[in-house]
């Protein structure tokens, strides 16, 4: 019995040149050695970054500017709107716990590509609705009616009733639920392998670049996505009225082209972030060792086990 067991923790040792190559930058096969020179702490610091001002304009930034737009154009009310931003927190509230307990010991670089790939994902879903809808119908002549009843307007310029747009809004929900769902591993997992690629000296610095990144994300929200809001809404279906401005409450604004934007972002972040291995070449050797040394714990008792 020990016999087997000890064949089976030598069967089991790694090739030097396959852990060579498993600390390599690259997707795959496709490794290519001018690609190792971004292959430390500082590229890790720059894609991580970028991943915090993409989840940060998206979710703190885009979405409070957007929504009423979106009220307007699918007819929410504010019960629909609080659950659509509610969504987010929702998937982060349902994910954390199963990320942090099985991305910890696994591939941190991975995950966190997988995840902004899914924000990606949600981003190019919550804009659907907007594709997938006519014209919006909501204009209304600017006449001595509409002027004397302004307080009516957001009632009558609704574009159809909420229950026309429930597919519309089943498609917003998932959208905002898929971003939860691929910024859950930023702050948890992103926030460890930042620290374990770097100094106990430099680490407050690095994760203070990184924080700081995150509350630049709504700043660029805000700014962008107001913006875009000033372009009209449907310029790829139809012209808004001559008499109807950017200033005009019956406005419709091109609330989706930052999401548009947001996604591409996480999608070229997701991929960056999938390039690097499970540990960085210049990480620190102390924290290196302590990885080792737990790993040879594990083995011991497993071969202990073995033997019992």
């Amino acid at each position: 019995m020990a016999c087997s067991s000890n064949a089976s923790l030598v069967s089991h040792t790694p090739d030097p040149e396959d852990m060579e190559a498993d600390q390599k930058y690259g997707w795959g096969r496709f490794k290519p050695s001018c690609l190792q020179r971004l292959h430390g702490a500082k590229f890790l610091l720059v894609c991580i970054s970028f991943c915090g001002v993409t989840q940060g304009m998206l979710i703190n930034g885009l979405i409070p500017v957007s929504l009423s737009s979106l009220e307007r154009r699918f007819s929410l009310g504010s019960f629909q709107s609080g659950l659509l931003v509610s969504a987010y927190d929702v998937a982060v509230l349902l994910c954390l716990v199963p990320c942090t307990h099985f991305g910890g010991s696994g591939h941190k670089g991975r995950w966190l590509g997988i995840g902004m790939l899914i924000m990606a994902l949600g981003s190019f879903v919550f804009v659907l609705p907007q594709v997938l809808s006519g014209p919006y119908s909501g204009y209304k002549a600017n006449d001595t009616s509409h002027a004397l009843c302004g307080a009516d307007v957001d009632a009558s310029v609704a574009n159809t009733s909420f229950e026309s747009n429930a597919l519309y809004y089943a498609l917003l929900l998932i959208g905002n639920f898929l971003h939860g769902v691929g910024a859950t591993p930023l702050f948890t997992l992103g926030v460890t392998f930042l620290d374990e690629s770097v100094t106990h000296e430099m680490s407050p610095l690095y994760l203070g670049i990184f924080m700081g990144s995150a509350l630049f994300g709504p700043v660029l929200g805000f700014g962008g996505g107001g913006a875009l809001l000033r372009a009209n809404g449907d310029w790829l279906k139809q012209d808004p009225p001559a008499n109807i401005s950017p200033d005009d409450p019956q406005w419709y604004g091109a609330w989706w082209l930052g999401f548009l934007l947001g996604g591409l972002m996480a999608l070229v972040s997701g991929v960056l972030m999938l390039g690097f291995a499970r540990r960085l070449p210049d990480a620190p050797e102390q924290k290196v060792e302590v990885t080792t040394h737990m790993k040879i714990a594990t083995s011991k008792e497993q071969f202990v086990t073995g033997v019992k």
